[in-house]
């Protein structure tokens, strides 16, 4: 197919267009929107066009696609079509409530664009967050009083209560909503679904009959059915060991309040990998999407699962139910604990977790004594260099008392916006997608547990485990290529040194994490399942 060629190719605006063309029908085959996804967020959205438009939504709303990397280009076409000015006519800090403005925004209300990237997306985008906010708190102070509510205003409200819900209410409320929260009547469908905006569902003692709006069916699945059914799950995980580390202890309890992350949707692939037949093990797989991601790819592969939160698993395998990925077993598990798992395998993925350890090397050891023979391993550890806003953010937390709760979170959140866009301290924060769901803020600035590291240290590390660096997952093509200029004799791009050199000048290359694959030094046994694992580009 041309636009998978040009995908592979780099050739990202090509294959592109080529997608928009073909999305001008929606049932267009799967591929198209698969590559779209890829590569929409690379493109530079000038101007507004219909046929990028629509072919946004038609991938934000298929199934099989993971919606949430068409965040950054659904936010750009908001701003470019002027349909959607009325949104932004709410995004002042201190906006004041204006009927004209409700009036204006009534032909938002029935735009599917803008309804599907409420439902479907984490907007990460700190004016379209003010805007939601201030049209919440006019829904809740002004609208419900003034009776300006019709049926057709019902799907947005939901909408909004699905964005509001899938974010962790992270949104900042005032002092006068929660007083007017309270005066609610649960009869009403519109402040039911208001409501709803503000706190979930569960366990309200509404009206029943609004179950059968159809406008509130699927958020009833959202913030009703589906934690009941997590809680149903929790008790047929299997449970590796009890949890006797304090610090192991304390993480796990900040993990049990939200499950993290919080995620809707996943990318099926076209084709699958069922010849490999891998032992894989995800250790502090969360809220399992890694985990489901490579069953999906890889049917024929066994994959362990473990992690030390019951609510992350259990949300896990309510996704993996859904997705009919039944080539997973999850386990409760401190990875300490690891050898009550009497089984060893061909790749083990562990990011984003050592670094919450008392002790992550010795986590790291537990880790390898699971390795088999030949085995390979991507660890994921965050780099102290890249983390120095993160360390003013929570210099800045502790100074001023805010709680690591749900209100301290918020109230920190209001204080970042309430400073000038340009303002040095914490502009940066504002960019971070993490800064938009409470789980997220409250793992990036409110841990109870974080190291981090710097690429000399990590390779003490390799020398002490007797491992092999085999290669870091470049941050970006731009990264791939400066390096490539600088050390044109590594094409592996394996030597530490040269990644150190890059890192003093561009110090926040590696934000996500350090993220690499390695191996035993003295391992000269070949794995092919690992090998297999590593040429389908999943894994790195």
């Amino acid at each position: 197919m041309v636009a998978a060629m040009m995908f592979e190719q780099g050739r990202n605006q090509e294959a592109f267009d080529v997608c928009c063309v073909a999305l001008k029908d929606r049932h267009a085959p799967h591929i198209f929107k698969l590559i779209l996804a890829q590569v929409a967020s690379k493109i530079d959205i000038r101007s507004f066009n219909p046929v990028i438009k629509n072919s946004l939504f038609y991938a934000i709303d298929a199934e099989g696609i993971d919606a949430q990397k068409l965040s950054i280009p659904w936010i750009k076409m908001l701003r470019q079509d002027p349909l959607f000015d009325p949104v932004f006519a709410y995004s002042e800090k201190d906006y004041v409530y204006s009927p004209s403005d409700w009036k204006n925004f009534q032909a938002c209300l029935d735009e599917s664009f803008f309804v599907a990237g409420l439902k479907n997306l984490i907007i990460d985008c700190d004016a379209i967050e003010i805007s939601l906010r201030n049209i919440r708190k006019a829904l809740l102070l002004n609208i419900i009083d003034e009776g300006g509510f019709k049926k057709r205003h019902l799907e947005f409200i939901c909408a909004l209560a699905e964005q509001c819900y899938n974010n962790e209410y992270v949104y900042y409320v005032t002092e006068e909503e929660n007083q007017k929260l309270v005066a609610l009547s649960f009869d009403d469908p519109y402040a039911v679904a208001v409501s709803a905006c503000y706190e979930s569902l569960q366990g309200k003692n509404f009206n029943q009959k609004i179950s059968a709006v159809p406008a509130f069916k699927r958020l009833m699945q959202i913030q009703i059915k589906e934690p009941e059914r997590e809680q149903e799950l929790k008790e047929t995980i299997n449970i590796l060991g009890k949890i006797e580390d304090s610090v192991s202890i304390d993480v796990r309890n900040m993990y049990e309040k939200n499950p993290y992350p919080r995620w809707r949707s996943i990318d099926i692939p076209v084709a699958k990998q069922s010849e490999i037949k891998a032992e894989i093990l995800v250790a502090g797989s969360g809220t399992g999407r890694y985990a489901i991601q490579a069953a999906i790819v890889l049917p024929n592969a066994m994959i362990q699962a473990i992690d030390i939160s019951l609510s992350s698993l259990a949300y896990a395998k309510r996704m993996a139910q859904y997705y009919e990925a039944d080539n997973i077993d999850f386990a409760q598990c401190d990875i300490l604990k690891l050898d009550n798992l009497d089984r060893s395998f061909d790749f083990i993925n562990c990011s984003g977790v050592l670094h919450h350890m008392a002790d992550p090397v010795a986590g790291w050891k537990s880790i390898l004594r699971r390795l088999k023979p030949g085995g390979l391993m991507t660890i994921g550890l965050y780099s102290t260099k890249a983390r120095e806003v993160i360390f003013k953010g929570r210099e800045a937390i502790l100074k001023a008392g805010f709680k690591p709760d749900d209100e301290g979170i918020r109230a920190f959140r209001e204080y970042v916006f309430s400073l000038p866009q340009e303002d040095p301290r914490f502009h940066r924060l504002r960019a971070f997608k993490d800064f938009y769901t409470m789980s997220e803020v409250r793992d990036l600035l409110f841990h109870v547990q974080e190291a981090t590291y710097t690429i000399p240290q990590l390779r003490e590390i390799f020398e002490e485990l007797g491992l092999e660096f085999l290669r870091f997952r470049v941050p970006s093509p731009k990264i791939g290529k400066i390096y490539e200029e600088k050390f044109p004799d590594d094409p592996d791009m394996k030597n530490l040194d040269h990644w150190s050199n890059i890192e003093d000048q561009i110090p926040d290359m590696f934000g996500e994490m350090y993220n690499f694959l390695c191996k035993r030094k003295d391992d000269t046994i070949v794995n092919i399942n690992a090998n297999r694992l590593i040429e389908t580009n999943i894994f790195l």
